[in-house]
């Protein structure tokens, strides 16, 4: 039973009093204003249950499920309708959330049905204008779900949105062609004694049976903003809290904003009330697909963030005790806009933005791959205790990690695989040492390129324990047709001093990154020491050349 005892028609707002427990077992109207106050249950027993509506405003609680030991395992969908102008959603005195939203100052508790696999490697190549691909015969995925494939070439673009017909053991039988070529195998490209290197695509699970969508008007999505309000009554701030696991978000985020299809905004948690998502999905949007603003105490683990615009997933102002594991992020856009003056690109777009310090944070065992310009902009680790930034891969794009100094004595990368990239690892900004170590690269054509920002005789670069192959598919037929993608690499851009450290984001004519204002070699100290290289000389595959593990910045001042 609603309040008042009349089920509400279409357009009409809502309020749930604070102290009544709503099931909802139908269908709901496409109502103006939902307003929770109490609780509102989604019934585990009803199929396919949608509610509708422009904006819902959560002071009380949603429960789609209650835990991972009682999920809900029926279809359940939250649809945000609305067009850009539609009217906006105002929290507390004067807080505007925007519109086509599910704001969230209370609890919002979501478990969907279990996930086993979010996304598993090929098993054998895919090959233009095939209809099934290989992959391990232990997923539980079923026909009709939706998936994707990752890119394996520098070609950032080249991954893929199917259905599926069909499955028999590891064989998925897809409802329309391959488009580009997918390396696959049966085995791990080699094992090496900093890190394993996998080239293999990646392929993912896009469906969830639960979803929160955006109604697909006016290129304009939905989103779940989960944040904090004043009541002036009790003069005290409430912050709102998730519990996300299993939940597909689609057709979220709001474009040419930085309104994203999920965004936490000023969240100080502690371990007992941090906000999680987890097993998730966020794809398809229409702008950013995450957004973290001010905010600790948040985990973001096991998640498939696939397709948004200019940055995928964004870290602003000073945060701690995040922990980011384990997830894969595919496929970043711009959004076609030009500059009004001067030649400053506003599109520069980055998968994982980060232009924050962490404290007490961890980003480990993500996958970023699909990077139209740079797969991840975040500091560097402190060169003494504890990384944030360690065992991540980047694969497939232009630039992989462009690193930030961490302070200006000493900034640290470690543990990071690149390959298929422009550029796997590079810094141009102010530090006074430089220390990588533990990294794995590959087929890139400058796997690292670590510059100093500031003129000192003293500063120092150094990359040790490392393994760089210029080729590392030689022996897979069909792996090079594209003989861009094995011609003319190096392994370490020999670094330079630079005048003053590389603005970002870059002015295309400054592209590409190794085009550097710079000051004499010998001001800087560069040691190379148990670095592995394999893979550069000519003639391992038939027309690919020109590799080298070795190479100098054509573009120094000193053409050293």
């Amino acid at each position: 039973e609603w309040p008042g005892g009349v089920v509400p028609q279409d357009g009409q707002s809502v309020v749930i009093p604070g102290d009544w427990v709503i099931k909802l077992d139908v269908n709901t109207a496409s109502l103006g204003l939902l307003h929770v106050l109490g609780d509102l249950h989604f019934d585990a027993e009803q199929p396919d249950l949608v509610l509708t509506a422009q904006r819902i405003w959560v002071e009380g609680q949603i429960f789609i499920g209650n835990s991972s030991e009682e999920r809900y395992e029926s279809n359940a969908k939250i649809l945000l309708t609305g067009v850009r102008k539609s009217p906006s959603l105002i929290i507390g005195e004067f807080q505007d959330v925007s519109n086509k939203v599910l704001a969230v100052t209370g609890n919002l508790t979501m478990y969907g049905a279990e996930v086993n696999n979010a996304f598993v490697r090929l098993q054998a190549s895919a090959q233009v204008g095939d209809t099934s691909i290989t992959v391990p015969n232990t997923v539980d995925w079923k026909v009709g779900d939706e998936i994707f494939i990752a890119p394996t070439q520098r070609l950032s673009k080249e991954y893929e949105t199917h259905t599926i017909t069909a499955i028999s053991g590891g064989v998925i039988t897809l409802a329309s062609k391959i488009k580009y070529y997918h390396f696959g195998a049966s085995t791990v490209t080699k094992q090496t004694s900093y890190g394993v290197l996998d080239m293999r695509a990646e392929v993912g699970l896009l469906t969830r049976n639960i979803k929160i969508q955006g109604s697909d008007e006016d290129y304009w999505g939905g989103r779940l903003y989960v944040g904090e309000v004043y009541n002036s009554t009790y003069d005290t701030y409430y912050r709102g809290r998730v519990d996300i696991d299993g939940v597909e978000f689609i057709n979220c985020g709001q474009a040419n904003t930085t309104l994203a299809g999920v965004t936490l905004e000023r969240l100080v948690s502690d371990t007992n009330d941090a906000s999680v998502i987890r097993k998730s999905v966020l794809r398809d949007s229409t702008g950013y697909n995450l957004r973290v603003v001010g905010s600790n105490g948040f985990t973001f683990e096991d998640n498939i963030v696939y397709k948004g615009y200019k940055y995928q997933v964004v870290f602003e102002e000073s945060g701690s005790d995040i922990q980011f594991l384990n997830n894969l992020i595919v496929g970043t856009n711009d959004r076609g806009l030009k500059a009004d003056k001067g030649d400053m690109a506003f599109d520069y777009t980055v998968n994982l933005f980060a232009d924050v310090q962490f404290e007490n944070s961890l980003f480990s065992g993500n996958i970023i791959a699909g990077c139209d310009q740079t797969c991840v902009f975040m500091p560097g680790s402190s060169c003494t205790g504890d990384k944030h930034f360690v065992n991540n891969v980047v694969h497939s794009g232009e630039t992989g990690w462009v690193m930030r100094a961490k302070n200006t004595q000493c900034t640290a990368a470690s543990k990071l695989v690149g390959y298929k990239l422009e550029d796997a690892l590079v810094s141009f900004f102010a530090t006074q040492s430089i220390q990588a170590s533990n990294l794995v690269i590959s087929d890139c054509a400058i796997g690292c390129s670590l510059n100093i920002g500031k003129i000192t005789a003293d500063t120092t670069v150094s990359i040790t324990d490392s393994y760089f192959a210029g080729l590392s598919l030689v022996d897979y037929a069909g792996a090079y047709t594209n003989k861009t993608e094995c011609s003319a690499l190096s392994g370490i851009m020999i670094p330079v001093s630079l005048v003053a450290e590389k603005s970002v984001p870059p002015s295309p004519s400054s592209l590409p990154w190794h085009k550097v204002k710079s000051d004499a070699i010998f001001k800087a100290s560069t040691t190379v020491s148990s670095v592995t290289f394999e893979n550069f000389k000519d003639g391992l595959v038939t027309d690919c050349k020109g590799n080298y593990a070795f190479e100098s910045n054509p573009y120094a001042s000193d053409k050293s």
